[in-house]
């Protein structure tokens, strides 16, 4: 029986889109551990298949976080290297609470409906392709600039609020409030790329999904179970092709780094 307050992460940096995230997600696991949470922490190199089975299998873990590349039936670690695959790995997050920081896998019918449909309590993920950087001449080229920073920052508040106790549907309402004053803040800024930052940060809102029981949280142990199918969330803006890494000219020196 998955164990509470454990977690199993993986944090492959071998591109931009990847290097951001996986910044941001390291500082939040840092904070995570100071607040009760025991992590296997996969990154890099150590972001692949053959390490989460083992991680998943000694440690047992209510909670995986991964960070990746993905599509609606496939989800890719460090060096683009697929770690799960619709119809081949579901019965692996039985019982599990599953967040995947990727494009496209929390599209309808795709990996995480059908990881919830096996036995996860939860799983939540985009349906759209998630935003995670914007690189113009105005941000520096590196993990820590204010764009990133904001569009990672819902992702790591879901994390940081199961740590603090409450249910996946509460951790998203957060994620949706933080997303609100983010862009209230970029509104606000004068910014002369707000409006891109802000074109973002909506469209990673409104592509975030929840497949499986919204009462769940990491605090407690749940047997193997076959839960009904919750969807929370609201349309995404957009619905884009399928590439392996898109940098989407938005206007003349301005782009998108996106993260499937």
């Amino acid at each position: 029986m998955p164990v509470e307050r454990v977690m199993v992460s993986t944090r492959p940096n071998f591109d931009t889109a990847t290097w951001y995230a996986s910044y941001w997600v390291g500082i939040t696991l840092r904070f995570l551990e100071e607040m009760g949470m025991r992590i296997t922490d996969l990154s890099g190199d150590l972001a692949n298949k053959e390490e989460l089975v083992k991680a998943i299998e000694e440690n047992d873990p209510i909670a995986y976080w991964g960070v990746g590349h993905g599509s609606e039936t496939q989800f890719a670690g460090q060096d683009a290297y697929v770690m799960l695959e619709k119809g081949v790995d579901e019965r692996l997050f039985v019982g599990r609470i599953v967040h995947l920081t990727a494009c496209l896998t929390g599209a309808e019918d795709g990996l995480l409906e059908s990881i919830a449909n096996a036995g996860a309590v939860a799983t939540i993920g985009y349906k759209v392709e998630l935003i995670v950087g914007v690189m113009t001449d105005n941000f520096a080229e590196r993990p820590d600039n204010a764009a990133t920073e904001s569009l990672m920052k819902p992702d790591c508040a879901i994390e940081m609020s199961l740590a603090e106790g409450k249910t996946v549907v509460e951790a998203l309402d957060v994620a949706d409030s933080v997303a609100e004053d983010e862009i209230e803040y970029w509104r606000a800024s004068g910014h002369p790329d707000a409006d891109l930052v802000i074109w973002a940060l909506i469209n990673n809102r409104d592509g975030l999904v929840l497949y499986g029981i919204p009462q769940v949280s990491v605090l407690e142990e749940y047997p193997p179970l076959h839960p009904f199918n919750v969807i929370v969330g609201v349309a995404s803006l957009i619905a884009l092709g399928l590439q392996l890494i898109r940098w989407e000219k938005m206007e003349p020196e301005k782009v998108v780094i996106k993260y499937e």
